[in-house]
């Protein structure tokens, strides 16, 4: 590298003290640009294709950002300026934004540890308390996008979210439950759906984990009697299978001639005695 000794021999000889300090400076910030990138990347490879890959650009960013402030810093205390009274005012601006934007922090905090833990990833179907159900479209450190499924585009603070459901892990229940009414013998109703279940899950044995089960009574209602069909199967496949399930089992009811039933209230009258009398006197009259 004798060019390089050439370069700084020149400089040495024709530049003064604090230039060279400079040009030292800006050769800091430079490697630390390097070593940032060179990081950043890293990271972002590490966490490719994994269930971490949108934190991947997150962190690369922030280890980016964090080897340009080391260079800046070192650069400056080289040149000569007194970096301890920069970083103790940049500490109690810190400390005064902090204060004040309490709420950016939380949320930040939170959209972190919700991509670090897999609470959910783009593409899966969620439901989270106080907003409702749909898409999960984007995941970000401050908000979070979910798409229902009427098309309306949620956008939600992630210091906000406290319970999520995650439809889109290992598997899920199919739940049909149906009513028979109370003159209908509760064992035809439930050799039915056990014939529909049973078929059903014959036609469909790669959505299928475990054999359906036709539960007992469930309730007893004001005009029917609850029975229900739980299938375990893949997930997002339940709410197509539980439409399906219902419309074999009304053609089926009709087909064995098992009542469904229908709200009813039995009505009773009742007449006092002395309006009964009076009732009786008049007619007499």
């Amino acid at each position: 590298m004798e060019w390089i000794d050439r370069i700084i021999g020149y400089v040495k000889a024709h530049a003064g003290p604090w230039t060279l300090r400079v040009l030292v400076g800006l050769l800091i910030v430079a490697a630390a640009w390097f070593v940032g990138r060179t990081l950043s990347g890293w990271v972002k490879r590490a966490l490719a294709g994994t269930h971490r890959e949108s934190l991947g650009g997150i962190v690369g960013s922030t280890v980016f950002v964090v080897a340009i402030g080391f260079g800046v810093i070192t650069a400056l205390d080289h040149i000569g300026l007194d970096v301890a009274t920069l970083l103790a005012g940049a500490g109690v601006a810190g400390l005064a934004i902090g204060f004040g934007a309490q709420q950016l922090v939380k949320d930040v905090i939170s959209g972190f540890f919700l991509i670090f833990d897999d609470v959910v990833r783009i593409g899966d179907v969620a439901e989270i308390q106080g907003v409702g159900s749909g898409t999960i479209e984007k995941i970000g450190l401050r908000t979070s996008e979910m798409r229902s499924f009427s098309g309306q585009l949620f956008y939600v603070r992630n210091g906000e979210i406290n319970v999520v459901g995650n439809y889109n892990r290992g598997w899920m229940r199919a739940i049909v439950e149906v009513g028979l009414s109370y003159e209908q013998a509760v064992d035809d109703g439930m050799r039915v759906l056990r014939q529909v279940a049973d078929e059903w899950a014959a036609e469909h044995a790669d959505l299928v984990i475990e054999p359906p089960d036709v539960q007992g009574v469930l309730g007893l209602n004001d005009s029917d009697v609850t029975v229900r069909i739980v299938i375990k199967m893949r997930a997002l496949e339940q709410w197509g299978a539980e439409r399906d399930l219902r419309a074999r089992v009304k053609a089926a009811f009709d087909r064995e001639g098992i009542e469904i039933p229908f709200p009813r209230r039995v009505l009773y009258t009742r007449t006092e005695a002395g309006e009964a009398a009076d009732d009786a006197e008049s007619h007499a009259a």
